[in-house]
């Protein structure tokens, strides 16, 4: 079949298409009708409701029996348009595969939503969607809109050739749908130019596809909302609608961690928009703009700004001005996961700020023993011998072990009197 046949089949109907054909039979020659991809203006799809009268803009490739056609709204195969007056549907008098596509450049910088009307006919009632677009596949009953990349063969499915599957019929798909929107979000192919490809396959029984209203809709991308579209922003994610750039680099004031370009950034920099301020007045080979102590030849960072230099600073990520230690083991309380130094990490540790690596709780209170002021036996077993001498409420203590025992028969009534 040639493709200007393709073309002037508006209208047409399949004489085959009526119940008369019993049996599939899947074609031992392939007819393919291959027009040369037109790449559309940028962001746009040309001729993608086929006004035309022609498939201009597109290219076109069916194999086996039938092909795609343009309805100028007669053809009872296809549905009505949905804008215009013509739209595009396959036809079949057996089993066969219709491809077209065409390929788009997507600008950089922007949005782009893909959108088109599609509308299907299954006679065979059900659906079969193999990873294949050729009707020599059994069963293969499927439609199906990707993006693909333009160096693909027209009919791979691979995953490496597939960049995004906009629509596919489903096993379990309705066999009918009136035309309605199908839509794709191509935003993370901008800058890129990338296929449109619809295909439709055949091999169970007739199957048409009507297809309208094909386009793409770009708008610029603005993603910190200053007016500026992120093309031309030199800070696209902070807001700057003054594009302020005082070192005259590629980055912006508001996102410019070294604003006048003197190599000490900002939070270092005492003149962060004073690229001559060059003073080294201790010496140390660190300007002053870059030195957070310019007048101490030892020290010229401070990374957690509590005003005492990194080289010194016990807790150097960590702000500790007082830079207390109590274990004196070097590392900053701030910063020293075990502050006291036995051996016990502050979480778990009952008394943090005082050594016991024993962790001695006798009352189970949680508070060790070492800082708890009220320790008290829980059984007069812990009484014996010279044991009730560990007790204690406050400063008082059990003077004997009757004493000991006496407190726990009565319930915790007879406090220690003193010792």
């Amino acid at each position: 079949m040639s493709c200007a046949h393709a073309v002037r089949g508006e209208g047409r109907r399949s004489a085959l298409r009526r119940n008369t054909v019993k049996r599939w039979v899947v074609p031992l020659a392939i007819a393919a009708c291959a027009l040369t991809p037109t790449t559309a203006l940028a962001a746009s799809v040309t001729n993608g409701s086929f006004e035309t009268g022609s498939f201009s803009g597109w290219a076109v490739s069916d194999s086996g029996s039938g092909n795609w056609l343009i309805n100028s709204g007669a053809a009872g195969d296809a549905m009505a348009p949905t804008e215009g007056t013509r739209d595009a549907y396959t036809q079949q008098g057996g089993p066969g595969s219709h491809i077209l596509y065409q390929d788009v450049v997507l600008e950089a910088g922007q949005q782009h939503t893909l959108s088109l009307d599609l509308g299907y006919r299954n006679n065979a009632g059900v659906f079969y969607t193999p990873e294949s677009l050729s009707e020599a596949t059994r069963p293969n009953q499927q439609a199906r809109v990707d993006i693909v990349r333009p160096g693909a063969d027209v009919r791979s499915v691979a995953a490496s050739d597939v960049l995004l599957r906009v629509f596919r019929t489903e096993v379990g798909t309705p066999a009918t749908r009136t035309m309605a929107a199908v839509t794709g979000d191509l935003t993370p192919f901008a800058g890129q130019t990338v296929r449109l490809r619809i295909a439709q396959v055949d091999n169970q029984s007739f199957f048409n596809v009507t297809l309208d209203k094909v386009r793409i809709t770009s708008v610029s991308v603005d993603a910190d909302g200053d007016g500026v579209v992120d093309t031309g922003d030199n800070c696209p994610a902070d807001a700057n609608a003054d594009q302020a750039n005082l070192d005259q680099d590629a980055r912006g004031d508001a996102c410019d961690d070294d604003i006048d370009g003197d190599g000490a950034l900002n939070g270092d920099d005492f003149a962060p928009r004073d690229a001559g301020e060059q003073t080294d007045s201790d010496g140390d080979g660190v300007g002053d703009n870059a030195d957070r102590f310019p007048n101490d030849a030892t020290e010229t960072a401070d990374a957690d700004d509590d005003g005492v230099g990194d080289r010194a600073d016990n807790c150097k990520i960590v702000a500790n001005a007082g830079q207390a230690d109590l274990d004196a083991d070097g590392r900053g309380d701030a910063c020293d996961d075990d502050v006291d130094g036995d051996g016990v990490t502050n979480g778990i540790d009952n008394a943090p700020r005082d050594p016991n690596a024993d962790q001695l709780d006798l009352d189970q209170d949680g508070l060790g023993d070492v800082i708890d002021t009220r320790v008290l036996p829980m059984s007069a077993e812990m009484c014996k011998k010279d044991a009730f001498k560990r007790f204690y409420d406050g400063a008082a203590r059990f003077k004997n072990q009757g004493d000991c025992v006496s407190f726990v028969a009565t319930g915790g009534k007879n406090l220690p009197a003193g010792s």
